[in-house]
């Protein structure tokens, strides 16, 4: 049983926070739920609010929304809870950085609001005691998660080389087909859907043939004709053909991006290739090396006859040169001279310039390489509803800091500044995102590493690093 701690004659204001990503049942919502209720009976303390992250990972804050609006509405002092009540430290959180954990720990108890681990042997008094076990679960969640990475990778790429798919949506022209343990077809999914047993296994066969011809067309057209990715997406555009749609983007249009991705997969030959890309523990995707992709010929049904695919691959690495930096800023000058301004549409339709993708990797924004030849792009991208990735790209702002950074140099935000003209001048991000920005400020005359200092009520300052 954990350690109990003296009750208090008033009755206590506490949050529940309960989280249940794919693990054990002992982590399930109610489970998790019962043991916090019956600690808060124990310890005379009234749960006024629940947070539940169900089915989320807790490697991150990122993909927490109900943690992340916890402990907005702590340091936004908006809370009605002098406590948080957890079942233990991995449901707080499986950070990598253990330290990480810590960190919101220490954001909570500095706004007055303890933390408290249910189930634990110790209780969180801040005694080196309580202080060292801590530090060890921390640490043992994450290793935890860094282990079942692992064996993960391994199960998988066993599958992936039995010709089984492994993740991911099935790409135009392509559906998933649920099979047995003995490679019975059960049916297909539907995008969104998944396997209910878990002994099923996934294959990739052909999709409608309307979808399918469409898939040999852009082949013939650009191995057969030499048309580029940009025209052949033109086309498409044009006759209204409909790409591949996910829950993200539910009216897509063909770029040159997605034609290039289906002209170089290997799946239209029937081959299941597995590891091209991987994103592991939370951390950014990585496109690995080819030899690190895990091959099985024939493990579909081929759409494009090897001839033919091919003779596109030959053409299509003929295409990818590596350009220098100064080489790139010379197709950017050009543009400018030849249309008066840059956009990246104007990129796109351009066949010899280069991709944005690789703009963006060479000088972090397409703005950035904008300014590189003395332009300033005519058009404000920061306009409401652009997502975290347009802004990354666009502008190379990963955060609103950056961003407030970027918008106090360029001119548009005073150095003095109330809310609303924050909003106007950095549009595009969530209302809690300002809230939680503001919530860390320091009063004026203070010396701190807060990154706003409040001039008067509702102005403030963004101080230099």
């Amino acid at each position: 049983m954990p350690r109990t701690e003296p009750t208090s004659s008033k009755p206590r204001r506490a949050a529940m926070y309960v989280r249940m990503s794919t693990e054990h049942q002992q982590y399930s919502i109610a489970n998790q739920s019962e043991a916090i209720e019956q600690y808060a009976a124990e310890h005379n303390t009234t749960v006024v609010k629940r947070f539940v992250d169900t089915g989320r990972s807790g490697l991150t804050l990122r993909g927490r929304p109900a943690l992340r609006q916890l402990l907005l509405e702590v340091l936004a002092e908006h809370a009605n809870f002098d406590q948080i009540l957890v079942y233990d430290v991995s449901r707080w959180g499986r950070f990598q950085d253990p330290d990480e954990g810590a960190y919101y720990e220490y954001l909570c108890r500095r706004a007055n609001v303890a933390l408290h681990y249910c189930v634990e042997q110790f209780s969180n008094d801040l005694s080196a005691y309580s202080s060292l076990i801590k530090a060890l679960k921390r640490t043992m969640a994450g290793e935890y998660s860094r282990e079942l990475s692992v064996k993960t990778f391994q199960g998988h790429s066993r599958l992936a080389l039995m010709g089984y798919r492994q993740g991911g949506s099935p790409g135009y022209g392509l559906r998933r087909r649920v099979v047995d343990a003995k490679g019975n077809a059960k049916g297909l999914l539907r995008p969104g859907e998944r396997k209910t047993l878990q002994t099923d296994r996934i294959v990739l066969v052909p999709g409608p043939e309307k979808e399918v011809s469409v898939l040999r067309e852009i082949f013939k057209l650009f191995a057969g004709e030499h048309k580029s990715e940009q025209a052949i997406a033109d086309l498409l555009n044009r006759r209204k053909v409909r790409p591949e749609s996910n829950l993200h983007f539910p009216n897509p249009r063909w770029t040159r991006d997605r034609v290039h991705q289906i002209l170089t997969n290997p799946k239209y030959l029937g081959t299941n290739v597995y590891n091209r890309k991987s994103t592991k523990l939370g951390q950014k995707a990585v496109m690995n090396p080819q030899e690190q992709w895990i091959h099985k010929e024939a493990a579909f049904r081929q759409i494009i006859p090897a001839k033919l695919y091919l003779q596109a691959q030959k053409i299509a690495k003929s295409r990818c040169e590596v350009m220098t930096d100064d080489e790139i800023l010379g197709h950017l000058r050009r543009l400018l001279k030849e249309t008066g301004r840059l956009t990246t549409r104007i990129i796109k339709q351009d066949d010899t310039a280069p991709c944005l993708n690789t703009i963006l990797r060479r000088f972090g924004s397409f703005v950035a390489a904008c300014r590189r030849i003395g332009y300033e792009p005519e058009r404000d991208y920061r306009v409401n509803g652009i997502n975290h990735y347009g802004r990354v790209r666009i502008y190379g702002t990963k955060s609103l800091a950056d961003e407030m950074r970027e918008a106090v140099v360029s001119g548009r935000l005073p150095e003095t500044f109330s809310i609303p003209v924050l909003k106007a001048a950095c549009p595009g991000w969530a209302d809690d995102s300002y809230k939680a920005f503001v919530a860390h400020y320091s009063p004026a005359g203070t010396r701190t590493s807060a990154k706003l200092t409040r001039v008067d009520r509702g102005t403030y300052r963004l101080n230099s690093d």
